[in-house]
């Protein structure tokens, strides 16, 4: 008989070796291992399709965040202050709509998704909501180190890597 349990989406878990190396404080990490931490990293794009370069900037500059189940990460009209990137987990987007209060999931994101990006790339406020669905683990970066990988004009990716952002 047909079990459909066994096409499933399991959850990720990180290697402890990527968490410890992300909750190392900046400027301080060890980077004799850093050529794991990257194939660690190889299926997450936002990652993944930077040249070594902006990648080394990320592994610099980026922290470890956990969150429990049901943690707003993100709320609706709120200032951009952080990117983030879903090393495992899911995040549900809400969208509340202000005429009538009505909540509309818009989607769920999972290992490798992306989002805060929006509101740093135009200077705006958060347009949903993101709650952890299950335990999450993100990799975040500040909104300065945000532009200067992904927008900065010495940057190293590609228009299709901005696009892929967008």
């Amino acid at each position: 008989m047909f079990d459909k349990s066994h096409f499933k989406t399991r959850s990720f878990d990180i290697l402890p070796i990527v968490r410890n190396f992300f909750k190392q404080p900046t400027g301080e990490r060890n980077i004799t291992n850093i050529d794991e931490i990257r194939r660690c990293l190889a299926d997450i794009k936002p990652f993944s399709r930077l040249a070594n370069p902006l990648q080394n900037h990320i592994l610099q500059e980026a922290w470890y965040e956990c969150y429990t189940e049901g943690r707003t990460i993100i709320r609706q009209g709120d200032c951009a202050a952080c990117f983030y990137i879903i090393l495992s987990g899911s995040a549900c987007v809400t969208y509340k709509r202000i005429t009538d209060d009505h909540i509309q999931i818009i989607d769920i994101l999972e290992r490798g998704c992306t989002f805060g990006e929006k509101g740093l790339m135009t200077n705006s406020r958060q347009i949903f909501t993101i709650t952890s669905k299950t335990k999450l683990e993100l990799l975040v970066l500040w909104k300065d180190d945000f532009k200067a990988i992904y927008m900065g004009n010495d940057r190293y990716c590609s228009a299709d890597d901005l696009k892929f952002l967008k």
